[in-house]
C-alpha cells in the first residue's frame, strides 16, 4: 500500500513539473498554480 502511494506521489510531482515547463512561460497562471498544487500534493503523500 505504502508503494502505490510512493508511486501516486511521484506521479503527481511529474505532472505537476511537466505542466509548469509546458505552460510557465506562456502566461498560463491557472495552469501554473495547478501544476504547484500537484507538486505539492505529490510531497505530501511521500511524506
Amino acid at each position: 500500500m505504502c508503494v502505490k502511494t510512493e508511486r501516486l506521489g511521484l506521479l503527481l510531482i511529474g505532472a505537476g513539473v511537466g505542466l509548469l515547463l509546458s505552460f510557465a512561460l506562456c502566461g498560463w497562471f491557472l495552469r501554473v498554480l495547478i501544476a504547484a498544487i500537484l507538486i505539492v500534493l505529490g510531497l505530501l503523500l511521500l511524506k
